[in-house]
């Protein structure tokens, strides 16, 4: 039958000895015994088997601890305690009930082991209302309190209640669908060994209180040295109470990834010294002013004249000094100590900023000791110092880092001294688990906040040049297996290079908030970076310090039209104006009163850009607005009639069918008023052939380059021939990528016009297959766009004239047909169609063939 310790004395030196033990001097202090007597109650308690001691009896530091028999008689008074009380009055809506109080100490028992080492008790008994009062002496009031407890290191006590026994360990969930779960289920409690987490607290708790459940929404305060400070070590588990240190915290941490993690909690605004591959931060330049306290460390039998005159040489000497400037021996003895105290590195004297950081390994102990105290005394804000592992910290030192306001952490291997206010350890269940040490002794638990994501280590790639090869630098990473974590860092790394490529694996879709971060130090990362949404917004407020080109990323259409008209104006990128042009186009077509803020009468100024806008919008709309703007975009656009021009043409042809644009406006480009090179230059000479041909290849090469594809279709076959003729010219036909069988294989019944002239089309000539043919092998040996568009045309000619059907086509799989007789072709289903390149597939669809019988003599000719 188990039974209670009867002597409070020695029962109060077990129950302290259940979290470790230790001396008898400290079992003295903590339990409020006088030396003697408590030496001889751990004498008598030896002898009885239940303590045992490491050391020799009478030899002075030894510590005790419980035996196992000693741990079975502290659990049988456990037992007995739990006995006495009513388990069947346990009111409803109740979680547990006080064993034992000694002072702050608490014996409790609960029905479910709660699910942290910090406990909330309330500061009075729960009890259950009585239905026949009027007034409720339940804890239903607003007055309830409640004040925190922490468990102690002592182990939980599982006891099956229906048995009174203790259980091993925590009882095992029965699967209710398992045969064992048919019995009656196991009744297990768990008693606990708990101290208020402030010593001062009143309640009433008393033995046999009931302990009711903390509601979520009144968590108790922390005591005032967990609250406060300017940074956020973790949380309170199991409330989300932050705990924010407001004194220096000494950690006592022995593990690598711990002191990583803490390094980069407290290490948010703050100077860092330490192991930098742990904070993953880059090095900052050694600060020149660290040199005065090191040198008076170097040279301590100097005057101090003598060492004023040496710190300024060095101080100069690392600046930067004349290369023929030879130093005296006095000079080169500092030197040669310098140089053994301070690793290689960059110096600089001027405000490293927030977060500096500086690597502790290397440097000799002056140098890490006028280091540490330089930076404690400048700091604009707090520091953290992690001491080197297998390097002694004098306590002398420590106790003055320590006492320094600036100081924010010291990460430490050692013992920290008794005077330390804060001190941090890591929790037997390990991370993210720790115990912050109160100064009354007592350990808060604290759950680690997560810190900063550590910083990405990117590979060495080049960053993109232009918009183009932001996908080649996102798959390059991508390859080398860098994937962007859930949370990014809350600023640009140290390497601004490294922030465009994270920008580049978050393209296209982009990120508002890291873009936002990037702005300042990284317009491109930002702008790289930007939401669709978000673009026209950055773009006014980045666009001065990017290039140009970058303006591809911003869409037309995102863009107000005022300001789309003064970019597309000037911009050097003709592909971004052209989308632009039909952009605004669209605008008008759909709200033609845009011509009100666009006019120049409006603006005050005559765009050659805008008006050729205009003028391709002008033939869909209603007369009277489309005789407004051809009234002045015509003359306007005539003064540079390149912006569009391909576009503005046709629209000029249906212009003057509408008689608003009067018929000598060709004669107005003709007439070698423009360059012969240029567009306008071309298109009017090529006009002026009307149904004459081709003579002169260099004009032929300037039509092919200049003019788009289908305004000099009609002469297809002669281009070809005559560009087939010169080495420079084949060249270029391999590079460009023409579907010559689209434009060579055409119906002499088809009529084509172009802007001003209407051109029959010629029928693919007889000997045309002659003059490509013996090209074959060359463009097979360079396997280009352009090849093998030849090597289709070629492939579907020889096909016609042997009379048999054409193969499969390189750029188009159904290409060789076109030079079939209409009548042999199969039946194309959609996606036969669109299987290569659409040119040819619309020829296809528009079942237009390019046979005549001709091409079926071409053989013969061949033969002969």
């Amino acid at each position: 039958m188990p039974s209670r310790i009867r002597s409070g004395y020695r029962r109060r030196l077990l129950d302290w000895l259940a979290d470790g033990g230790g001396t008898v001097s400290a079992s003295a202090q903590s339990v409020g015994l006088h030396l003697p007597h408590a030496s001889s109650e751990l004498k008598q308690l030896r002898e009885d088997g239940w303590v045992a001691s490491d050391r020799e009896e009478g030899s002075k530091g030894a510590v005790q601890r419980l035996t196992e028999v000693g741990w079975k008689r502290l659990q049988e008074d456990d037992i007995a305690r739990l006995q006495a009380i009513d388990l069947s009055d346990m009111p409803p809506g109740a979680i547990g009930c006080v064993l034992a109080r000694d002072g702050a100490h608490l014996l409790l028992a609960y029905a479910q082991s709660p699910s942290s080492a910090l406990i909330t008790l309330p500061n009075r008994p729960f009890t259950q209302p009585d239905a026949d009062d009027d007034i409720s002496t339940g804890n239903q009031g607003g007055d309830m309190k409640w004040v925190w407890a922490v468990r102690r290191d002592a182990p939980q006590h599982w006891v099956d209640v229906t048995a009174m026994k203790s259980l091993s360990g925590a009882p095992e969930k029965i699967d209710p669908s398992r045969i064992e779960g048919w019995d009656e289920p196991l009744q297990a409690w768990v008693i606990l060994r708990v101290q208020l987490l402030e010593r001062g607290r009143k309640m009433a708790l008393s033995v046999g209180s009931w302990i009711q459940a903390n509601p979520q929404d009144r968590w108790p305060k922390l005591p005032a040295s967990s609250i406060g400070g300017d940074w956020e070590l973790g949380t309170a588990a199991p409330a989300p109470t932050p705990v924010r240190p407001s004194a220096a915290i000494a950690a006592v941490i022995e593990e690598r990834i711990t002191q990583g993690l803490l390094m980069r909690i407290a290490g948010e605004g703050a100077w860092v010294l330490g192991d930098l591959d742990m904070l993953g931060r880059g090095q900052s330049p050694w600060p020149l002013e660290a040199l005065t306290g090191w040198i008076f460390r170097a040279h301590t039998r100097l005057d101090s004249e003598e060492i004023e005159r040496r710190r300024s040489w060095l101080r100069a000497e690392l600046v930067g000094r004349a290369p023929d400037q030879r130093r005296t021996s006095r000079q080169q003895a500092t030197w040669n100590r310098f140089a053994s105290a301070w690793p290689i590195g960059k110096w600089r004297s001027k405000d490293p900023g927030s977060e500096a950081a500086w690597d502790l390994r290397g440097l000799d102990e002056g140098a890490r000791i006028s280091l540490i105290e330089w930076a404690l005394d400048s700091t604009p804000t707090k520091v953290v110092i992690q001491w080197p592992s297998g390097i002694e910290l004098a306590r002398t030192l420590c106790e003055r880092v320590l006492a320094h306001p600036n100081l924010r952490l010291l990460i430490m291997n050692d013992k920290p001294p008794s005077a330390s206010p804060l001190i941090l350890r890591t929790a037997p269940e390990g991370l993210p688990s720790s115990r912050l040490q109160l100064p009354s002794g007592i350990s808060l638990p604290v759950q680690l906040s997560s810190g900063s994501p550590p910083p990405l280590r990117l590979p060495d790639i080049a960053v993109p040049a232009k918009h183009e090869d932001i996908a080649e630098v996102a798959e390059s990473l991508t390859t080398l297996g860098v994937i962007l974590p859930e949370s990014l860092p809350s600023r640009p790394p140290a390497d601004l290079d490294d922030s465009i490529r994270i920008s580049c694996l978050l393209f296209p879709e982009g990120d508002g908030e890291w873009a936002n971060n990037c702005e300042g130090l990284a317009p491109l990362a930002a702008w790289i970076a930007s939401p669709r949404e978000e673009r026209w917004s950055r773009w006014l407020r980045v666009s001065s310090r990017l290039d140009e080109v970058w303006l591809a990323l911003l869409s037309p259409s995102d863009i107000p039209s005022p300001e789309l008209v003064e970019i597309a104006s000037t911009i050097e990128d003709d592909e971004w104006a052209q989308n632009a042009g039909e952009v605004l186009s669209r605008r008008l077509i759909e709200h033609p009163d845009l011509l009100l803020d666009l006019h120049p009468l409006t603006t005050g100024k005559v765009n050659p850009w805008l008006a050729s806008v205009g003028l391709v919008a002008a033939p869909r709309l209603e007369d009277d607005y489309a005789r407004v703007i051809t009234a002045w975009a015509w003359p306007a656009w005539l003064e540079s009639p390149t912006h569009g021009f391909s576009e503005v043409l046709p629209a000029l042809v249906i212009l003057e069918q509408r008689g608003l644009v009067a018929a000598d406006w060709k004669s107005e480009l003709g007439g070698g008023k423009f360059p012969s090179d240029g567009p306008i230059g071309v298109w009017s000479e090529l006009m002026a052939l009307k149904s004459a041909s081709i003579q002169d290849g260099e004009f032929a090469m300037r039509v092919v380059k200049t003019i788009p594809m289908s305004w000099w279709s009609p002469w297809a076959s002669e281009i070809l021939q005559l560009l087939l003729r010169e080495k420079k010219w084949l060249r270029y036909l391999l590079k460009e990528d023409i579907p010559w069988a689209a434009m060579v294989l055409r119906s002499s019944d088809e009529s084509h016009s172009i802007p001003g002239v209407e051109r029959q089309f010629q029928q693919c000539p007889d000997d045309l297959l002659l003059t490509i043919e013996v090209h074959r092998e060359r463009f097979e040996k360079n396997p280009t766009a352009g090849s093998e568009h030849l090597l289709d045309l070629i492939d579907a000619l020889e096909a016609v004239a042997n009379g048999r059907p054409p193969p499969l086509g390189r750029r188009h799989r159904n290409a060789g047909w076109l030079a079939q007789p209409l009548a042999l072709w199969p039946h194309f289903e959609i996606d036969e169609w669109i299987d290569g390149d659409v040119r040819i597939g619309a020829r296809l669809f528009a079942r237009i063939s390019g046979y005549h019988s001709g091409l079926k003599t071409s053989q013969q000719s061949r033969l002969d």
